[in-house]
């Protein structure tokens, strides 16, 4: 009997610690541009491409993205999810969800 607790103990130790985290499939490609300084009312932020579209966001990036928009060198090919952010958004700001680097 103690043995056989013991196993059981193992067994779900062994599974809890098992974490299945399902791939992040990405919704836009584009490229990482860099800061902007804008006009007075809009602060400053950073610029996304994608095509001939351009969207803004302000930091900070997602924890886990491995992009550090302090050190990065610009521009940088990325994938990522984003959404925009709920009004008042005068500037049309977005928010990221999810960012990676593009191989």
């Amino acid at each position: 009997m103690k043995n056989a607790l013991i196993l059981l103990i193992g067994i779900s130790t062994f599974f809890s610690s098992c974490t299945h985290k399902e791939p992040v499939s990405y919704s836009s490609t584009g490229y990482l541009r860099g800061q902007f300084l804008s006009n007075i009312v809009c602060g400053y932020g950073y610029v996304i491409t994608t095509g001939s579209t351009s969207q803004k966001f302000m930091d900070p990036l997602p924890v886990g993205s491995g992009i550090d928009l302090k050190t990065a060198t610009f521009p940088i090919k990325i994938n990522y999810n984003w959404h925009k952010k709920a009004d008042p958004n005068p500037c049309n700001f977005i928010l990221i969800d999810a960012i990676v680097k593009a191989d």
